[in-house]
C-alpha cells in the first residue's frame, strides 16, 4: 500500500521519490482536477509525511546546531515542511480552508527551522482576519516607486538563483560530484523555497477571509455586509465656468480683441429678441411695393414716348409727320382689334 514505509527504501531514497513526485506535479501541463494528477499529489504527500516520522524518529536534527553543522546529506530533510505545505494546497477537497489551515502551518514552521538554523532573518509573518496584508492607507510615490523596484530585484534575483539550480542540478548528478557542489544546490534551493512560503504565506492570509465568509455564507451565519460610510473630500469643490466667464479670463475684462459671435449667431439672437420685427409681414408689403413700382415705371415710360412724338410733331419733323398722318389714316381705314382672324372660326 501507498501508505505504508517501504521498509527496503532508505529514508534519503524516500525523499529522493517524494522530490520526483513535486517536480512532475509542480512542471506538468495536466489539469489538476485529473485523477492522475491528484493521484500524483496524494502519493507525494504520503511519501513526504513517512519521510517526516522517519527524520523525527532518527533525530536527525538538533535545536543546538547551526546550518554550517548540519551534514551535507541531511540538508534537504528541512525541506520536508515547505512541500508538504505546498502539495495540500494542490489537493482537491471540500474543506479549503482546512487546508489553509494546514499550509500555513507547515510554511512557518519551515521558516522558523530556517531561523534557528541561522539560514535566512525574514519575519515570520502573522496575519489575522483583522490584519489584513494591505497597505494601512495610499501610498506615496516614494513608497510605491520602492515597492517597485524591490519587486524588480526580487524577480532579478530569483531568475539568478533558478539559472544557478539548473546549472548546479546537471552537475550533482555526477557521482563524483564534489561534496561543496552538492551542498551549494541544497542551500540554494532552501533559499529559493524561503521566497516561496513567504509568497505564499501572503497569499494564504488574503484568500482564509473569503473562504471563511463563504464557508458562513452556507452555515446561514454571514454577518451582514456593511458598506462603510463614504468620507468627506478635501478637494475644493468642481466649478462649471460659464461661456462668459472663461471668455473674460481669456480675453480679458473690457472688450475682446476676437470676435466671439459668428454673423449667424448674432443675426439670430437679434431675430429672437425682435430687432427686425416681423420679417413674414415686412416680405410681403415689399413685393406690393415693388409691382407698384414696377407698373409706375412702365407708364412713366409710356408717357416718355408719346411726349417725344408730340414733340417732333411741333418742330414739323417731316419724318415724324409723316409716319403720324400714316398712322392716322391706318387708323380710320381699320377697325380696333381687327387683324389676323384666320383659324377662328
Amino acid at each position: 500500500m501507498a501508505n505504508q514505509i517501504d521498509n527496503d527504501k532508505t529514508v534519503s531514497e524516500l525523499l529522493d521519490e517524494a522530490l520526483r513526485l513535486y517536480n512532475e506535479v509542480s512542471k506538468t501541463l495536466e489539469p489538476s482536477t485529473s485523477k492522475h494528477y491528484q493521484d500524483n499529489v496524494k502519493t507525494a504527500i504520503i511519501s513526504l509525511e513517512n519521510c517526516t516520522k522517519l527524520v523525527n524518529s532518527l533525530a536527525l536534527f538538533s535545536s543546538n546546531e547551526t546550518i554550517s553543522e548540519v551534514a551535507t546529506s541531511n540538508l534537504k530533510f528541512l525541506l520536508l515542511p515547505v512541500l508538504l505545505g505546498d502539495l495540500v494546497q494542490k489537493q482537491m477537497q471540500e474543506d479549503r480552508l482546512e487546508q489553509l489551515v494546514i499550509s500555513e502551518t507547515y510554511y512557518k514552521d519551515f521558516l522558523q527551522r530556517c531561523k534557528n538554523y541561522e539560514i535566512t532573518d525574514v519575519e515570520i509573518p502573522t496575519f489575522t482576519s483583522e490584519n489584513e496584508p494591505a497597505h494601512p492607507g495610499p501610498m506615496s510615490f516614494v513608497e510605491m516607486a520602492k515597492q517597485r523596484d524591490a519587486k524588480i530585484q526580487k524577480l532579478q534575483e530569483k531568475k539568478e538563483r533558478e539559472a544557478k539550480l539548473q546549472e548546479l542540478e546537471q552537475a550533482i548528478k555526477n557521482p563524483s560530484t564534489d561534496e561543496e557542489i552538492v551542498r551549494e544546490y541544497y542551500l540554494l534551493l532552501i533559499s529559493q523555497f524561503i521566497q516561496t512560503a513567504l509568497e505564499e504565506l501572503r497569499a494564504i492570509a488574503m484568500e482564509k477571509p473569503v473562504v471563511e465568509y463563504m464557508k458562513k455564507m452556507k452555515a446561514g451565519n454571514a454577518p451582514e455586509v456593511t458598506r462603510p460610510k463614504p468620507k468627506k473630500s478635501n478637494l475644493p469643490p468642481v466649478m462649471i465656468i460659464t461661456r462668459d466667464k472663461f471668455q473674460k479670463s481669456v480675453y480679458g475684462l473690457g472688450y475682446p480683441s476676437y470676435p466671439v459671435l459668428s454673423v449667424e449667431e448674432l443675426m439670430k439672437s437679434r431675430l429672437e429678441e425682435g430687432w427686425y420685427g416681423d420679417l413674414t409681414k415686412q416680405s410681403h408689403s415689399a413685393l406690393q411695393d415693388l409691382a407698384g413700382m414696377s407698373g409706375e415705371v412702365a407708364l412713366s415710360e409710356q408717357e416718355r414716348e408719346e411726349a417725344e412724338k408730340e414733340s417732333k410733331v411741333e418742330v414739323d419733323d417731316e419724318e415724324a409727320l409723316m409716319k403720324a398722318r400714316a398712322w392716322d389714316d391706318w387708323k380710320d381705314d381699320h377697325r380696333r382689334g381687327e387683324g389676323n382672324r384666320h383659324n377662328m372660326g
